[in-house]
C-alpha cells in the first residue's frame, strides 16, 4: 500500500506519489547501457562514461513517461486488480491530468 506522511503539504504529497508512479525501481534495467562500456573496457573513460550516464537518465525519463501514460490508460482495470489498485493513479493519489502533464514533460526532456 502507498502511504505518505501527513506532515507533507498536498503539493509535496502529489510529487512523492508521482515519483512512485514513475517506477524508479524499474530504472535499474536501464543500467544495461553500461554493459557496452564494461565489455569494451571503457567503463572508467570519461567521455563514454558520461554518455552512458546521460543515456541511463534519458531512458529512465522516457520509460517513466510510458509508465505514466500506461497507468492512465489502464486505471480502470488496475482498480480491479488486487495489487495494481494501490498504484498512485489507480488509487486516485495522482490525477490522470497530473500524470499526463508529467509524462509529456518527461518525454520532451527525454
Amino acid at each position: 500500500m502507498i502511504r505518505a506522511s501527513e506532515k507533507y503539504p498536498p503539493g509535496v504529497k502529489t510529487l512523492i506519489f508521482l515519483f512512485k508512479a514513475m517506477r524508479p525501481k524499474q530504472w535499474t534495467k536501464n543500467s544495461f547501457v553500461f554493459a557496452a562500456l564494461l565489455f569494451d573496457r571503457k567503463l572508467f573513460v570519461l567521455t563514454p562514461l558520461l554518455r552512458s550516464v546521460v543515456a541511463f537518465f534519458l531512458f529512465s525519463l522516457l520509460s517513466s513517461a510510458v509508465y505514466l501514460i500506461n497507468d492512465v490508460a489502464d486505471k480502470e482495470s488496475d482498480r480491479q486488480h488486487p495489487v495494481k489498485r494501490y498504484r498512485p493513479i489507480a488509487s486516485g493519489l495522482v490525477t490522470p491530468k497530473t500524470a499526463i502533464i508529467a509524462a509529456l514533460l518527461l518525454a520532451v526532456i527525454g
